[in-house]
């Protein structure tokens, strides 16, 4: 059951000591990481709105989930007005506000059954988000298409598996040129590998890309967060896995995002809450772990950007 946040502002939340710890901390516990799968994550640019996406058990379906700042509170979490239908995930602002994209299974024509995941967003009108629109055919195929991040010219970068001989996601980009998304391009080495690479953040002004890569010489497990720097001729540095502060040796580490005000990462991690222990659980203890976050379900972390960047 998730919790209300009350009265407290988003900003003061959670005290200043707990953001500068050098590590990465759960991110709301209670509240945005309960114990139930929560994953992926967006603010709008005023702060205003948060949007991420909860997981039934099994993959059985997923839904949006958005809270909004009134009055200096955080109102109860509900079903985003555009999701509850078909499986839908993965939300994500444009630089300016002014789009939401996302990711949803529904179908291409608004009629008949569920497809596969494709890449749809919708615009900010005055009476609200707009009917939700899929991207075009240049970007949306049969496969699936993931994890949308946008710059401040519009381009979009996105996980998706076009070669499916290779049999693994890696990451794209497509230019919005006239309104329309171009035939996508793929990152190549060194971003992509032999490997997995999926959901990546994209710096809006394309400095940095940070993404989740799996089958790495020097992953910590099960798949760790990078980053890669952008020169200035275009070219992408050979990406560099986060460290121990963010990456955990024991859970997949994915879904990574940066606060409109750039003050803040955010991550999802499946990692294990360490439990060790000189005598057994009592049954009280086992439900318990089993019903809060650490449970390797998927858990919001957060740091302070810096730690990243430096």
């Amino acid at each position: 059951m998730l919790i209300i946040l009350s009265s407290i502002c988003y900003n003061a939340a959670f005290s200043q000591s707990d953001l500068t710890r050098k590590e990465a901390e759960l991110f709301g516990p209670g509240i945005f990481s309960t114990g139930l799968n929560e994953r992926d994550m967006a603010i709008s640019p005023d702060g205003k709105e948060y949007y991420y996406t909860i997981i039934a058990p099994r993959n059985a379906y997923s839904v949006i989930l958005v809270r909004k700042l009134i009055n200096g509170k955080w109102s109860e979490a509900a079903v985003a007005p555009f999701s509850g239908v078909s499986p839908d995930l993965e939300p994500a602002f444009s630089p300016d506000g002014k789009k939401l994209f996302f990711v949803s299974s529904r179908p291409l024509t608004g009629e008949g059954p569920d497809k596969d995941f494709n890449i749809w967003y919708m615009e900010r009108t005055s009476a609200g988000w707009s009917i939700p629109k899929q991207v075009g055919s240049n970007i949306n195929t049969e496969g699936d298409e993931y994890y949308p991040s946008v710059t401040n010219d519009g381009t979009l970068y996105f996980t998706a598996n076009y070669d499916n001989s290779t049999v693994k996601d890696e990451i794209f980009k497509s230019k919005l040129i006239n309104g329309e998304y171009q035939k996508p391009e793929n990152l190549g080495e060194p971003i992509n590998s032999k490997g997995y690479e999926f959901n990546a953040y994209i710096d809006p002004e394309e400095k940095f890309l940070i993404y989740t890569c799996y089958g790495r010489e020097d992953d910590m497990g099960h798949g760790d967060l990078y980053i890669s720097y952008r020169k200035e001729n275009g070219e992408w540095q050979q990406p560099k896995n986060l460290g121990a502060a963010i990456n955990s040796a024991n859970g997949l580490d994915y879904c990574p995002y940066i606060s409109p005000d750039k003050k803040y990462f955010y991550f999802t991690s499946e990692r294990v809450k360490e439990n060790k222990r000189l005598k057994p659980r009592s049954y009280k203890e086992v439900i318990n772990n089993i019903n809060n976050a650490g449970n390797a379900l998927g858990d919001i972390y957060r740091i302070d950007l810096n730690q990243v960047l430096k």
